[in-house]
This record gives C-alpha cells, structure tokens and sequence, in this order.
C-alpha cells in the first residue's frame, strides 16, 4: 500500500488534543486523523503497521486525559454519524453511528417519545463510546438498552459484532474496557431498543421525588399543566452545552454522617408517578423526564458552560467502590474505629459532640449482598471538600466527585488523583479508581 491511499486520510501533524476534550488538558498528537466511515478503518490500521505508530482512538473527549506530552502516535477521531430507524408496533429498534453524539441521539428519541435513555440526558460524548464504560446515571444504564455492538477488530482486521450479554457489561465496565482485549476493538455502531411508548420509569429516588414535586403541580392546576409542558418541552431541547455523567455526591461534614436515601425510591413512589404522568403523551413524559435531568445537572455546574470553570472536568473522576458484605463490614470497622480513637478528618475539624459515636456511611445495596458506597462521601470524609484547589486543578466547587481544570496541567491533575488515592487509602483501605482514560 502507497501514501497515495494513505492521503484519504487526511492525517494532520501535531495536532493539539486538549481543545478535543472537555477537561481541557494534554499536549498535542503527533499524527491526527479524522475518520468520516469505518471504511476507512482498515487503511488506518496499515498506516500504523507501517510506521510502527500507537494508536488511541478519540470520541467525543469527555472521558479522557492526555499527556502533557501529547500522543506520539496517530489519534483516530471517530466522525462518521448516522441513526437507522426500525419501528414495530411498541419496540423501536435503533442502529446509531459511533461518531453520533449522544445527546442529540437522546433528544432525537425524546422528540418522538422513545423510551430508555431519557435518565442518560445530557451527558457529553460519542455515542460509540458509552458502551465502553457501560455509561450510566438517574437510575439508568445503557447496557439496559443495547441489543448488539458493532466493531472493527484492531487485531484481525476484521469486522465482529457482539450481543448485549457478548459485551459483558458491569457497573462502569464491559469487555471493552478491560485489560485484557482494552484497545482491540473500535466500536463502529451501536444497536440499540427502545419503548415506543415512553413509560415514565424512574428509579433513582432524588429524581423521582422531583418529579413527584413537578406532576403534583402540573396536575393541581390545568393552566399551569399545560405552561408547564411548552416551557419544558423548549428547555429540553434548547439547553445550552452538554452536562456529564455524575456519580452520588453527599456532603457529609459531621462526625456521624447520614445514610444517603437519593438513590432509594419506594414502590409507592413509582406507583405515584405512573399514575400522575398517565394523562401525558409518551412524548411529554419523556421531555418532562428530560428537563427535570437537565436541571439537576446544572444545579451542580455539570453543564459545559465556557463561564464556569468548574464545568472544565471530565465528569465524576472516580467510580463508586462496589463492596462484598465482608468487605463493608472491615470499611465500618475503619471509619468507627478513626472516629473512635479521634482520627478521621471529619472528626477532628467538625465534631461538636461524642467522637465516638458511630459513622453512618451512606450506601446503595446491590445484588448479592454487596453495596455500592459513594467515592465522594469517601473523598469528603478524608478532607477532601468541594472547591479545593492546588496548583491549578481541583474539586469542583458543586459536586464532590469532579475534578476541574483550572489553569494546571495533567501533571498536576494526576498529582491531585495521586494525593487522593492515598488518603483514602490510608484512611479507609479502599483505593479509588478512576473513570476517564490516562493515556500516557
């Protein structure tokens, strides 16, 4: 093969990388390419053969963050879009370009009252990238919807498709991200089904006691109701930049810490909401859902905005530390014991009473007995509050879990990342680990 075929793709020089992603942080590629068909995928693969180059490839930036240095090898940025529809009477299946943006792929579904990935407004990103780390928030992932996802093998030169079960999806994780195939497949489509009938199913408690608030209104007042649905359905649709996905974020300061309920929705609750929401139109349900998403991201400066610093972050830094019984069990031993012998941050800067007294740590109880504890009560706990800053990075001043960009470098970030690791660590024997990709 020539560098005749080679120039299809376009490759570009030094290309600056952090202006590609929303932390806003890393060097430049040394070799850059734009790929507008996964056609073009194979002679990508024979460039990189041939010059012996790394390759990384590059959605929609939300979840990575390079090297001071940059990349030295060729960047692959994954831009070819598209949305095949195939309807049958209440299932709508979806083929969705990995390049298309995921939120537009939402409000392209919310528009026609489409149900599944309403929860998952809003978040930044490519739509080829949400399987990788099975993206979730509000109650939702997008494993609960993934019928198949379509791949180039990097390895073979070939192309594969994977069913849902195939993809091995788990909390934050899949077959994608792990060590062991990590980089081998680049996603090329992703085959998606949704409700035709948009049902309002909410499962995240703060979400739902939200929305309880919002339909009680609606419907004590028929003026107001139909207000309510114009104003909404404008602001679902006109929101300006895109919220990322958040993790738990509890603010705990004292020395004994509530038990976090926002994630827990009782069965009265979901009945409730079924039965306020049952006058609507599936489209209506979805826009309401929509809006109310929206809304909560933007109270915690979780909407891209170029006038809040603290929006230059990559989302939740740190996924929420999934425990065995037994391993809850020796967490509660640590924390009561560091409060009991006067150890804890929080006991030493924010106790006004028994020191003794036991921690109530906040958790979300999974199958199997395991829980899922919240890594921004953890952080919070170890000293780290909202709006602390070091040499030019820091903790987001409205939620606990994102770590911004303020003017530093990834060197200094990833001396943040470090220096909160360890803490925890010390404190609590749990080591947090993080979302976004550290390419070096």
């Amino acid at each position: 093969m020539t560098e005749f075929v080679f120039q299809e793709l376009n490759i570009e020089n030094n290309r600056p990388l952090a202006p590609l992603t929303t932390i806003g942080l890393g060097g430049a590629a040394r070799y850059y390419c734009a790929l507008q068909s996964p056609r073009q995928l194979p002679v990508a693969r024979r460039y990189c053969e041939q010059h012996q180059l790394p390759v990384f490839v590059l959605g929609g930036g939300s979840n990575v963050v390079f090297a001071d240095g940059g990349f030295a090898g060729l960047v692959l940025h994954v831009a070819w879009r598209g949305i095949d529809v195939k309807q049958q009477d209440a299932q709508v299946s979806l083929r969705v370009a990995a390049g298309e943006p995921w939120d537009e792929f939402v409000a392209h579904c919310v528009a026609r009252g489409w149900g599944g990935v309403e929860c998952l407004s809003g978040i930044p990103g490519s739509t080829g990238a949400t399987p990788v780390q099975n993206v979730g928030a509000y109650g939702q992932e997008v494993a609960d919807c993934i019928v198949a996802v379509e791949c180039f093998d990097w390895q073979t030169n070939s192309a594969v498709t994977f069913t849902r079960e195939e993809c091995r999806f788990a909390y934050r994780d899949s077959r994608f991200k792990s060590s062991a195939e990590k980089g081998r497949f680049i996603i090329t489509h992703v085959q998606f089904q949704l409700s035709a009938r948009g049902p309002l199913d909410v499962r995240y408690g703060e979400l739902s006691r939200r929305l309880l608030d919002r339909l009680e209104a609606m419907n004590s007042n028929t003026n107001e109701q139909a207000d309510f649905r114009v104003t909404r359905a404008s602001e679902s649709d006109g929101q300006a930049g895109a919220p990322h996905a958040t993790g738990t974020e509890q603010a705990g300061r004292s020395s004994t810490v509530s038990v976090d309920t926002r994630q827990s929705q009782s069965d009265k609750e979901r009945q409730r909401l079924r039965e306020l929401s049952a006058h609507l139109s599936p489209v209506e349900r979805m826009q309401t859902v929509r809006a109310e998403v929206l809304r909560l991201r933007s109270g915690k400066s979780m909407v891209i905005d170029p006038e809040d610093p603290d929006t230059r972050s990559c989302g939740s830094f740190f996924m929420n530390p999934e425990l065995s019984a037994d391993e809850f069990a020796a967490l509660k031993t640590r924390i009561n014991s560091n409060a009991r012998s006067d150890n804890s941050p929080e006991t030493r800067s924010d106790s006004h009473g028994d020191s003794a007294a036991d921690v109530a740590i906040p958790v979300f109880h999974l199958p199997d007995m395991r829980v899922k504890v919240p890594a921004a009560w953890l952080m919070e706990y170890c000293g780290f509050r909202k709006g602390y800053t070091r040499n030019g990075v820091g903790i987001s001043r409205s939620h606990a879990l994102a770590l911004v960009n303020r003017g530093g470098s990834t060197a200094d970030l990833r001396a943040l990342v470090a220096e909160i690791q360890e803490r925890v660590c010390s404190l609590t024997g749990i080591v947090l680990q993080p979302e976004p990709l550290l390419p070096d």
